[in-house]
């Protein structure tokens, strides 16, 4: 097990790296990886320690699968800075938060569960992009349905080729754009209304999320409800 202190500074990746055991990320810790790729070979770990944050500049991340990446509580964050997160079997972000600063890319076909209880941020210009066969899952631990929030209408949340699905809590989206490319899908638990996906709040026009469906591109709901609540 190797420990991380942000205090000395960024980690550098001047190669291709193999990780076959735990790095553990205390303080705010920055690993950049220069446009090299780190590989999470079995049993391998990455752990962002309680009340630290972790920056992932600049980087592939092969094979992340169960909870392979992790924080371990609630005030502990993950950033994402020009990712290209490869996911080998389903993902799940089950504790902390995470930040797309400029883009995050999901690629591998398999599902991505978000089961924390607090509130993840797409920023301004940030980008979250699920690749073709790809699912976002919104299933949080607690009744919240704005805990995947658009920051400004300038964050994107696109789906390629990929599913966006919620359990009856209900997934909000506002103020920034859902960008749909291909055959792609919204799926739901939901058996009435009140626990459907929902676009907008119905009380501000800034509030409104924009739906972008590119040429030869459509989005379908499979089950569940979606309430538009767009003023515009």
């Amino acid at each position: 097990t190797i420990y991380w202190d942000g205090a000395y500074g960024a980690l550098d990746m001047s190669a291709d790296i193999s990780l076959y055991s735990t790095w553990t990320f205390s303080g705010d810790c920055v690993l950049k990886g220069n446009g090299n790729t780190l590989y999470l070979e079995q049993a391998a770990q990455i752990n962002v320690e309680r009340g630290s944050s972790l920056t992932l500049k600049n980087i592939t991340v092969k094979k992340a699968h169960g909870t392979n990446i992790r924080c371990l509580d609630a005030a502990a964050s993950v950033w994402f800075d020009h990712v290209d997160l490869k996911i080998s079997n389903d993902f799940y972000f089950n504790q902390g938060s995470f930040f797309v600063d400029h883009c995050l890319e999901l690629d591998g076909g398999y599902g991505f569960y978000y089961q924390s209880d607090q509130q993840s941020t797409i920023a301004r210009s940030g980008r979250f992009e699920i690749k073709p066969g790809g699912l976002l899952s919104y299933a949080p631990s607690s009744a919240a349905r704005n805990l995947i929030a658009l920051d400004t209408e300038d964050s994107e949340l696109a789906l390629d080729g990929a599913t966006l699905h919620s359990t009856t809590t209900g997934l909000q989206l506002t103020k920034g754009t859902l960008c749909v490319i291909g055959k792609c899908f919204l799926t739901s638990d939901a058996t009435c209304k009140a626990e459907g996906i929902i676009f907008g709040d119905g009380v501000s026009g800034a509030n409104d999320l924009t739906l972008q469906v590119k040429p030869e591109s459509n989005l379908k709901l499979t089950s569940g409800h979606l309430v538009y609540k767009n003023l515009a």
